[in-house]
């Protein structure tokens, strides 16, 4: 027998991108975040969503590299979404803090 019958191919990784629906929630997110959050409920929802979305990234990041993938987009998206989760951080201390109104990033 031909010894390609033999051989075992490394199946192919296709490297992990960040659904539509999750970029359509961060535009959303960046949005509120530039007209101002009214409720810290918001600012709340907002970010268990991003520390939700992060932990999937990472260990969607983390099973790539162990597989040898180098995907530099989704090192990206990680970056916007740490980001944007710091802001958020920033803004829900200021509301709780301050108590105040419509609260803006300038």
């Amino acid at each position: 027998m031909p010894d390609e019958f033999f051989s075992i191919e490394k199946p192919t990784y296709i490297p992990f991108f960040m659904e539509d629906v999750d970029r359509n929630s961060l535009e959303d997110i960046k949005r509120c975040i530039e007209k101002g959050y009214k409720s810290k409920d918001q600012v709340k929802d907002h970010l268990a969503f991003l520390e939700k979305l992060e932990n999937k990234l990472h260990e969607i990041r983390t099973a790539e590299e162990s597989n040898g993938v180098d995907n530099t987009e989704l090192d990206e998206d990680i970056k916007e979404v740490r980001g944007l989760l710091g802001l958020l951080e920033e803004i829900f201390h200021k509301i709780v803090v301050k108590k105040s109104k419509p609260f803006k990033i300038d």
